[in-house]
């Protein structure tokens, strides 16, 4: 968008006539925004939006995911990342990376992460 400001996204459609579609979701959305706040700061937005999963009981939902960071040094960076913002809890489905179909219910979530580059 601009030299401080990107924008990514991806878009996925499951047509449900063929196979055993019913335990992927018909659509699934994602856009990050990602800027460049000011010398050293980095703020980056996650939103998805992943369709009902019919055969695994999970209805849609939306999801946003906050990063934060700080450049401390040329080798040493500073984030606060939020994971989850939108629901305290919402179930999701492992079935799509793998063979047995479960279903966890994921939280909110808030961290800080040092990370260190040499």
């Amino acid at each position: 968008m601009t030299d401080n400001w990107s924008v990514a996204g991806s878009y996925s459609f499951a047509m449900r006539d063929t196979g055993n579609l019913n335990r992927y979701p018909v659509n699934m959305l994602y856009i990050q925004s990602s800027h460049d706040v000011c010398d050293g700061v980095e703020c980056d937005f996650i939103w998805r939006f992943t369709d009902t999963i019919e055969s695994a009981g999970v209805t849609s939902y939306n999801e946003l995911d906050v990063r934060f960071s700080y450049q401390l040094t040329d080798h040493c960076e500073l984030s606060l990342v939020g994971r989850d913002l939108l629901d305290a809890a919402h179930p999701e489905d492992s079935s799509i990376s793998t063979v047995l179909n479960q279903v966890s219910q994921v939280q909110r979530g808030v961290f800080g992460m040092l990370r260190l580059n040499y």
